[in-house]
């Protein structure tokens, strides 16, 4: 009865330790806003109107609804005493909400797409957008993408959850 019972729990600590090697897997595979290191598909902005964008993309190769989709920002030069608001440049998020065809997304950005032009590259992260959660977040202030935003000293984060 005792050998069974030992047996039993080394099964169960062997299912536990594979368990905590899959979240690790899982975590390292992400990158800091929780994205897949895996990179989908590349598309191309077709349509802009507010914070609603569309994007193609190959056959095949359409993001998954709520996937994370992130497009580089150009950073053109700023006229003396005119500023974008935004500072330019940088890495636009957005979120797919619908797919409208066999090759083409709709997408809810996450902040201003002033700037942004048809044809600009998309590209999909392969996961959905990803915030802190845990004890380092605490008493903290967050963006919607998980940056902390309250001038204080970064974050060591441990997991992250999709929104």
């Amino acid at each position: 009865m005792e050998a069974s019972t030992e047996s039993q729990r080394s099964e169960e600590q062997d299912e536990q330790r594979d368990g905590q090697e899959q979240q690790k897997e899982q975590k390292e595979s992400q990158s800091e806003n929780g994205s897949g290191k895996q990179a989908g598909a590349t598309g191309r902005v077709e349509e802009v109107q507010g914070v609603v964008i569309e994007a193609s993309f190959p056959d095949g190769e359409l993001p998954e609804i709520y996937n994370a989709l992130e497009i580089d920002l150009v950073q053109y030069g700023e006229e003396e005493g005119v500023s974008s608001g935004t500072g330019g440049g940088g890495v636009l998020v957005c979120e797919v909400q619908q797919h409208l065809g066999d090759d083409r997304v709709r997408a809810v950005a996450m902040d201003t797409t002033d700037g942004l032009e048809r044809g600009a590259e998309v590209r999909d992260t392969g996961g959905p957008i990803t915030v802190p959660v845990g004890d380092v977040t605490l008493g903290r202030i967050f963006n919607l993408l998980g940056d902390p935003i309250d001038g204080g000293d970064e974050i060591d984060v441990k997991e992250r959850w999709p929104i």
